[in-house]
């Protein structure tokens, strides 16, 4: 019966395809909507750019991943590309016309042209439902797409090592650069995922990271006979770690309360941090304290100047257009005229004559005139509290002439 079910395609098994329908109307015989594969230059781009109204914000470091992989020659042209309303305004990709420009390379998308810029009797827009599904991180495409085992905790490695090899925090990794990275540092990164440790601070992604850094310029690092290698198992379970040695003031770091504070932002930098503190260890130089130093990572850069170099570069950018300055204006002249009306207007306004002897209704002119005289506030002098009966008896046991009642008086 199973294998009658099979034959007539209602039994499938684990992993077998089902055929499926592809009858359908051409987009071209759709009224004006048509989908069509274009090469798109970077002037078409920019072009077409102006006519983007109403998107969202533009999110830099996603036109700057777009633009990397254009350049590295691994953007793949999908369905997913450009799209254009009845009005020509553009509702779909901006940041892959932006990532054309910047990269200045011709690129194939396919674009459609045509889509209703409103919803027939809706409220809605096409673009409402532009965008909205979910997306595949990098971490699910390795995961699905290529076997990897952890491919999340894979791909955050690789986007710090990266950042050690670029020299500045990378985002936005696309899985073609993820591939790139991870082949380049594939045997360690494995190294360090297998033997790693789920205390908070030792699990931080910059302390495998920069083990899988140094550990890579080992020979036989996985044997665990290595220096290296020692170290961080030392380091992963604690055992082992020497008084005054670098990796012993990691540890203590990695385990204190503080690395409950740890983000990713600081990957890069724990990455460094434990460069610097094999560095030391290999040097045999004791210390009471970790301190952060650039040292560590120039030793091992410099033991792997090649491979270091075929990761920056899938990082590089040709430099942004640095805007138009601002042109300075002139200040205008000032003539000697203006400038001494502006420091009589600065001046405190003169106080109005006193009319009185000499002056006929405050009018200024003749020979007697007089000054306004203002008269001070007066200020009360507070009187003193008589004292008590009791306190008189006080003073003159004590030989003290008692002091008069001081009244309210006026200053």
């Amino acid at each position: 019966m199973v294998e009658l079910g099979k034959k007539r395609g209602l039994i499938k098994g684990p992993g077998e395809k089902v055929a499926i329908t592809k009858d359908g109307e051409p987009v071209s015989l759709t009224g004006n909507l048509r989908s069509v594969w274009m090469d798109i230059t970077p002037k078409m781009a920019a072009d077409w750019l102006k006519n983007n109204f109403g998107n969202r914000p533009l999110k830099n470091d996603v036109v700057h991943a777009y633009a990397r992989d254009m350049i590295n020659g691994v953007w793949v042209p999908t369905h997913q590309g450009l799209a254009f309303n009845d009005q020509d305004e553009l509702i779909d990709g901006q940041h892959r016309l932006r990532a054309i420009v910047l990269s200045g390379k011709t690129i194939r998308m396919m674009v459609t042209f045509g889509l209703p810029s409103r919803i027939a009797g809706k409220e809605m827009t096409t673009m409402d439902a532009v965008d909205r599904g979910a997306t595949r991180s990098v971490a699910d495409q390795l995961t699905i797409q290529h076997g990897f085992k952890n491919g999340g905790k894979t791909a955050q490695i690789c986007s710090a090592l990266a950042g050690v090899c670029f020299g500045e925090r990378t985002r936005r990794l696309s899985v073609g650069q993820t591939l790139e990275v991870y082949r380049a540092f594939e045997s360690a990164v494995l190294y360090v995922i297998e033997h790693g440790s789920t205390k908070v601070g030792l699990r931080a992604i910059g302390v495998p990271t920069g083990f899988a850094f140094a550990l890579i310029t080992e020979e036989r690092f996985w044997e665990n006979t290595t220096k290296i290698s020692t170290m961080y198992n030392s380091l992963m379970t604690g055992e082992g770690l020497a008084d005054g040695s670098a990796i012993k003031q990691l540890h203590g770091f990695l385990t204190s309360e503080e690395s409950a504070l740890f983000t990713r932002t600081l990957d890069r930098g724990l990455a460094e941090l434990v460069l610097q503190a094999i560095w030391l260890d290999l040097a045999g130089k004791r210390v009471t304290k970790l301190e952060p130093g650039a040292e560590g990572k120039k030793h091992f850069v410099s033991l792997q100047t090649e491979r270091v170099a075929k990761v920056a570069e899938l990082f590089k950018l040709p430099g942004l257009p640095k805007p138009e300055p601002k042109p300075v204006k002139e200040p205008k002249p000032v003539t000697p005229e203006e400038r001494n009306q502006k420091i009589y207007d600065s001046l405190p306004p003169v106080p109005k004559p006193h009319r009185g002897p000499g002056l006929s209704n405050g009018r200024v002119g003749s020979k007697h005139r007089h000054e306004p005289k203002i008269e001070p506030k007066a200020k009360p002098v507070l009187a003193l509290e008589a004292p008590t009966a009791k306190e008189l008896e006080w003073r003159k046991l004590r030989g003290e002439t008692p002091a008069a009642p001081v009244e309210e008086t006026y200053q």
